[in-house]
């Protein structure tokens, strides 16, 4: 198999340096998973800080995906490449979306969502921290069946249906989102291989979520389809706004699972 994976579950607090700036400098992380994928070439990484936010990294040559999250799916998502460096805030207001020292927001439950999408290409035009976003993006979701994967790379897949979406992609949210429960409703066979019931127990949880998820989204998709033409755009960015919200908060519970003492 091309894939490769290591899953370390450790019950001791280690110290790690801060994932997105969040964690203060000596504060104590927990190390919850770690894993190199082949096919990639990128590795994983997920802790859970002190707060109890959940901190993940990707690491793919001189590419970083860096992420904070909370229990309420709030987040902030940084990707770097170079000098280049992206900034995404999902906050109770919409997103934040920040490159070099321009920001700009969007909210989707606003007015006018043609401008602010616009907007936000603009900010993200020629962005290489961006384009290398997209390629893995691209082979993560590309994977054959056959091909083993677990939450934590499922989260970069969500991650990247985001970054696609505003840089211009309208059908990447649907499409991530129907790509997470593929194999046969999200059985992440990696997972099922290993022998930690507890690790099985939280996969299992997630797996659930993420079909719940699904099938809340494809219910407000058909509702969104069915509104008067001059508020569909507005009620599917509604639509990916809650999937996206969701499927972060599950996937917090991961983690928070995990982490709980063995």
């Amino acid at each position: 198999m091309r894939w490769t994976t290591q899953v370390i579950i450790v019950t001791l607090g280690v110290t790690m340096a801060p994932a997105v700036g969040t964690a203060q400098e000596g504060r104590q992380q927990r190390r919850i998973t770690a894993q190199h994928d082949s096919l990639s070439n990128a590795d994983f990484s997920t802790t859970m800080d002190a707060n109890g936010s959940a901190q993940f990294t990707v690491k793919a040559g001189d590419f970083l995906l860096e992420k904070a999250l909370d229990s309420s799916g709030t987040f902030t998502l940084r990707i770097t490449q170079g000098r280049d460096r992206v900034t995404i805030v999902r906050d109770q207001a919409g997103y934040l979306v920040g490159r070099g020292k321009r920001t700009v927001r969007l909210d989707p439950r606003g007015e006018d969502q043609q401008a602010a999408h616009d907007a936000v290409r603009g900010l993200l035009l020629g962005s290489p921290a961006v384009r290398s976003f997209r390629r893995l993006g691209l082979v993560l979701e590309s994977r054959d069946e056959a091909e083993a994967e677990s939450p934590v790379m499922l989260s970069t897949l969500i991650d990247g249906g985001l970054v696609q979406m505003l840089d211009g992609d309208p059908g990447a949210v649907p499409r991530v989102a129907n790509r997470t429960v593929r194999k046969h409703r999200a059985q992440l066979r990696s997972v099922r291989r290993l022998p930690d019931n507890m690790f099985k127990d939280c996969v299992g949880l997630y797996e659930t979520s993420l079909l719940d998820a699904w099938s809340q989204y494809t219910q407000c998709m058909d509702w969104a389809q069915n509104v008067h033409w001059w508020f569909s755009d507005w009620a599917e960015d509604l639509c990916h706004w809650e999937w996206i919200s969701r499927a972060q908060a599950y996937l917090w519970q991961f983690v928070s699972c995990l982490a709980l003492p063995i």
